[in-house]
């Protein structure tokens, strides 16, 4: 218990740790006051029940003489009275320490969260590429939510119960130590046999609930992002039963783990209303059926009455803790301190006079047995419009990531007007980059908050937004097509655009922030031939201002470069203008001039 508590303490600043121990001591302070209550019974019942206790008990007696009363009635509405607002007080802060408890858990959650995925953000891209991303959704979505109440609130609660249980098992142990000490060694034994019992099953159920929830997230994102493919080729029933499977596990499981829960608390409670049973009986056979006898069975069937449900909910909690550690091991594994990459979009954009080299640079991907790019050299003049082409494998967007700053090489280095790039200051800093990838990101959200992707609303230029826009062939289109306009929403994924239209808008969101190099993605992909020749115009008119890399397989774009890299194996094997490398004979004459 204490190793997963350790780790969830881990992920807390020191001021959320001193919030919950102060959530623990006020937990210590309420079992004091519930013992109090507790303990204030005995006296009122053996007050009711036989009056002359009064002068007989030196305590009460005390008590009688020191606060003044004259006559028994009224001390026994005092002691009534008394023992009714230790109760009253004892529940009220009880439920608002509760709702501080849940407050401060569920806001937890929140914080975490936004953590989290801050951490994901910043995560070297090679790293993130190899995670799993219907388990970083998971994560998201639902660990973190699942191991702040099932560990956290769980801890509290569980501190909370043992502290009023301890305070009431001495009052107990003061009243009748030999009873007291018989009942819990009795529960204790209960406990130890029970824990015995379910601990591995629950453990094991608690392990495979990560892998089910990533797989089950993963199959509904495969048929979901897959929806059009899959009604046309008529194959869901397949894709259901990827889903079933792992699915149904996963139910199954929460059987044999709600069954594991129940069945002990049941255990638990019989076990412990038997005991009492067995105590009253005791009590009555040894002492008679006398007013103090009847006072100590009340005694112990009220104490029964608050103890019963702490050693219910302990058992339980423990439960949690124990069935949520693997979540927890796999968030504290992402929150653990790494080398984190610098933010591209730093204040200072690092200007383009000459050129861009990539000098001999080397990359592997994980996994993967031969580089990506092995011992790659090309320059990139500024001010020039260069296309790079080659066949699948070729290495074209393994260079594009390395020129973003997103991999960084393991042999070899990038340059920019001579001075080489580093970690802390890539190509990607500022605003100097625009990039427009193959498949575009779009938001459910309006068109302008589309293309000024990721600045929050009262920084957006709305000029700028329609000058892009003018820019990438897709202003007309907004303005006369869309309802609304720039403040139109495009839904999920841009569903109500064409492919032609996701890729303008994904180019206007790359010249919003008026970029010193440009960098397509085979972004020209889905565009007719019109458009395609009126956006090349419009960027080719910025030159030579504007230095712009296009990765493309088509002839019309390649056409239109002043100079074309053609790479293979990750190499670059040879460079030229198109009608030096498409010229009668050459090697390469296939290639670009493949539609």
């Amino acid at each position: 218990m204490l190793r997963p508590w350790r780790m969830l303490m881990s992920i807390f600043d020191r001021t959320d740790r001193l919030r919950i121990h102060l959530l623990l001591a006020s937990a210590a302070i309420l079992g004091l006051l519930e013992v109090a209550g507790v303990a204030s019974i005995m006296p009122f019942l053996a007050v009711v029940l036989n009056p002359g206790v009064i002068h007989t008990n030196r305590y009460l007696s005390a008590a009688f003489n020191h606060l003044g009363f004259t006559d028994t009635a009224r001390f026994q509405v005092f002691l009534g009275v008394a023992s009714l607002a230790l109760l009253v007080i004892n529940n009220a802060l009880s439920a608002l320490t509760a709702w501080f408890t849940q407050r401060f858990c569920y806001l937890r959650t929140h914080d975490l969260c936004t953590r989290l995925l801050d951490i994901y953000l910043r995560q070297p891209y090679a790293r993130i590429m190899q995670r799993n991303r219907a388990e970083l959704h998971k994560i998201l979505v639902t660990d973190v939510d699942r191991v702040v109440i099932g560990t956290l609130m769980a801890g509290i609660t569980l501190f909370s119960d043992l502290v009023a249980t301890a305070f009431i098992l001495a009052v107990l142990f003061a009243m009748n130590p030999m009873v007291s000490a018989s009942t819990f060694a009795v529960l204790g034994l209960s406990y130890f046999v029970l824990w015995l019992t379910i601990r591995r099953p629950v453990a094991r159920l608690g392990e495979e609930f990560p892998m089910l929830g990533n797989q089950i997230v993963a199959r509904a994102q495969e048929a979901l992002d897959g929806i059009k493919e899959i009604k046309v080729a008529a194959r869901g029933e397949d894709f259901v039963r990827r889903l079933s499977g792992p699915r149904l596990q996963l139910a199954r499981n929460a059987i044999r783990h709600g069954t594991l829960d129940l069945i002990p608390s049941r255990v638990i409670e019989t076990t412990a209303f038997g005991v009492i049973i067995v105590v009253t009986l005791y009590l009555l056979m040894r002492t008679g059926n006398s007013g103090d006898a009847i006072a100590m069975v009340a005694f112990y069937a009220f104490a029964a009455y608050r103890l019963v449900p702490r050693l219910k909910s302990i058992f339980d909690n423990i439960d949690a803790v124990r069935y949520n550690a693997p979540a927890l091991k796999i968030i504290c594994a992402d929150f653990a301190p790494t080398e984190q990459p610098p933010d591209l979009h730093g204040p200072d954009a690092i200007p383009l006079r000459t050129s861009i080299e990539i000098e001999r640079v080397t990359f592997s991907y994980s996994g993967n047995r031969a580089p990506a790019a092995r011992e790659l050299s090309l320059v990139i003049p500024a001010g020039t419009f260069t296309c790079i082409v080659g066949p699948t494998g070729a290495g074209k967007s393994t260079a594009i990531d390395i020129l973003l700053g997103l991999l960084r090489p393991e042999v070899g280095r990038v340059l920019v007007d001579g001075a080489e790039l580093s970690p802390e200051r890539p190509l990607a800093s500022g605003y100097s980059v625009g990039y427009v990838p193959q498949f575009i990101n779009l938001l459910d959200d309006t068109i302008t908050n589309n293309i000024a992707f990721g600045l929050r609303p009262e920084a957006i230029d709305r000029e700028r937004v329609r000058l892009a826009a003018r820019q990438a062939q897709i202003h007309e289109f907004i303005e006369n097509e869309l309802e609304n306009g720039y403040d139109g929403t495009i839904g999920e994924g841009g569903l109500r655009l064409s492919g032609g239209q996701r890729q303008r808008i994904g180019l206007a969101r790359a010249l919003y922030g008026d970029p010193q190099v440009l960098i397509l993605d085979e972004a020209t992909n889905g565009l007719d031939s019109r458009t395609e020749s009126d956006l090349l115009d419009s960027l080719l008119a910025l030159k030579p201002r504007r230095t712009i890399v296009c990765v493309s397989h088509r002839t019309t774009v390649a056409q239109r470069a002043d100079r074309v890299l053609v790479l293979d194996a990750g190499r670059l094997v040879t460079s030229g203008t198109y009608a030096e490398l498409s010229a009668s004979g050459s090697p390469y004459q296939a290639l670009l001039r493949a539609p």
